[in-house]
């Protein structure tokens, strides 16, 4: 439903114990309307091939060899695309504000895939010549780069690799030529993202995080958008199981501070329709807390 890249794949096979490098470039653009026109993404993935490729017999060793290099560079090239579906879906829905700019998101993860560091600027093919959406859509892109939750790691990736990524998004303005449907969709996401990332700042905030999950949030308002009841269910993100447990006293904690939530406050809460109930998840990992010190840090250096 909007998204229509066209992908070129280039691959580098070298000797076993060298590097691999896969090189996929999506030509795309970030439409107010979902629709994606142009802009780049490139997702360099270094892995080391197996080491039992020289370890094979006379017979199977080509046949061997030649399969697991395949086999490695599949793996590579699945991340890679689940990776980039998981930043761009979620880049449209951040910028409620239909912000414009083109914006370059670098970040790096260690060999588990946890996110080790997250830095934007305006692209170098920004020609929207507005500082300040530059500098604000920046901001958003940290936030949701911080929120990031990559997909699990590939077989045999080494102990000591850091993978690094470059993203390039365009946000071009809207047109007229889309669907109403597609509109209304695109809204509701937009405002499901916005709900998400209030309750983040204001339940979530300071806590300590020790696995990767989500966790649902059932709220209870009446007819004025005052708060009758909260409760929290914590599930298994579908890209990280294996980083996921049942933390009893996280959600005891998530409970009663979403019970001190004031959602008068909470971003397009309905209203006059008496007691209503809505679901919000949030994706919490170890590392989503410290965007607030670093990503502020970068900003704020950036605008001096």
């Amino acid at each position: 439903m909007g998204y229509i890249p066209t992908r070129s794949v280039g691959t580098i096979i070298p000797k076993n114990r060298e590097l691999i490098q896969s090189n996929i470039s999506h030509h795309t653009t970030i439409s107010m309307r979902k629709t994606l026109k142009y802009s780049s993404i490139t997702l360099l993935i270094l892995a080391h091939l197996a080491t039992t490729g020289c370890q094979t017999n006379h017979n199977k060793g080509i046949h061997s060899t030649q399969s697991s290099r395949e086999e490695q560079l599949n793996e590579a090239i699945r991340f890679s695309q689940e990776l980039r579906n998981s930043f761009i879906h979620r880049a449209f829905d951040a910028n409620i504000e239909q912000l414009t700019g083109n914006i370059e998101i670098s970040f790096s993860l260690d060999k588990n895939n946890n996110l080790l560091n997250c830095e934007t600027r305006p692209g170098k093919n920004d020609t929207s010549n507005l500082e300040d959406s530059s500098k604000e859509l920046s901001i958003k892109m940290a936030h949701l780069c911080w929120s990031l939750v990559p997909p699990e790691v590939p077989k045999r990736k080494p102990e000591n690799e850091i993978s690094k990524f470059k993203i390039n998004l365009t946000f071009t303005p809207d047109n007229d030529n889309g669907e109403k449907i597609l509109i209304a969709q695109n809204i509701r996401q937009r405002q499901k993202y916005a709900q998400s990332q209030f309750a983040w700042n204001n339940i979530f905030a300071d806590q300590k995080i020790d696995s990767i999950g989500s966790a649902i949030f059932k709220i209870e308002t009446n007819t004025f958008g005052n708060l009758l009841d909260c409760n929290v269910r914590l599930d298994a993100h579908p890209l990280r199981e294996n980083g996921f447990k049942q933390d009893k006293a996280l959600r005891k904690t998530l409970k009663e501070r979403c019970m001190q939530l004031d959602t008068t406050k909470f971003p397009f809460l309905a209203k006059d329709r008496g007691n209503i109930t809505t679901f919000v998840r949030v994706e919490y990992t170890p590392w989503r807390n410290y965007l607030s010190s670093k990503a502020a840090i970068q900003m704020d250096h950036r605008g001096s």
